[in-house]
């Protein structure tokens, strides 16, 4: 009898702290961030985050060990349609009228 008291306490000791939990893990945000595509010509290197106009599915990373965290941004994600691109660690764009190369996954970002 007492090993079965034990039992439940020990039971009921494990759901509160995993209440306690799951609550805490439902008030944060989303800890995903998806990944960049990259585009080059005349060496200048372009990036956009997923979804990404290409033949590949929209993958997501957790930031544990993401060295880059930086802020791109994209326009036009309809499949085929044109996508306007933002240089790596600069200002200048370019528009893509209809994507039809390879994607590469880059750097992390922080845009959606």
């Amino acid at each position: 009898m007492k090993k079965a008291r034990i039992a439940l306490a020990t039971i009921a000791l494990m759901a509160v702290v995993g209440g306690a939990f799951a609550f805490k893990a439902m008030r944060t945000g989303l800890a995903f961030y998806t990944t960049t595509n990259s585009y080059s010509t005349f060496g200048t290197l372009y990036s956009a985050a997923a979804p990404f106009v290409g033949p590949h599915l929209v993958s997501f990373i957790t930031p544990n060990g993401a060295t880059n965290a930086d802020a791109v941004s994209v326009t036009g994600t309809t499949v085929g349609g044109p996508i306007t691109l933002t240089q790596v660690g600069g200002t200048a764009t370019i528009t893509i009228p209809r994507w039809t190369g390879p994607t590469y996954a880059t750097r992390t970002t922080l845009a959606n």
